[in-house]
């Protein structure tokens, strides 16, 4: 089972850069960008 990381960041392209990494590392990774982002995200876990 892999580990699950939220990243919330105003930097899209940071967002994208953390994504690849994580992901190489076998981390299942969930991003936000906007606020509304981070709401809807936060009631589905």
């Amino acid at each position: 089972m892999a580990y699950k990381i939220l990243i919330i960041d105003d930097d899209i392209e940071l967002l994208k850069m953390l994504r690849k990494y994580f992901e190489i590392k076998r981390y299942e990774i969930i991003t936000a960008h906007l606020k509304r982002q981070v709401r809807h995200r936060n009631r589905i876990y």
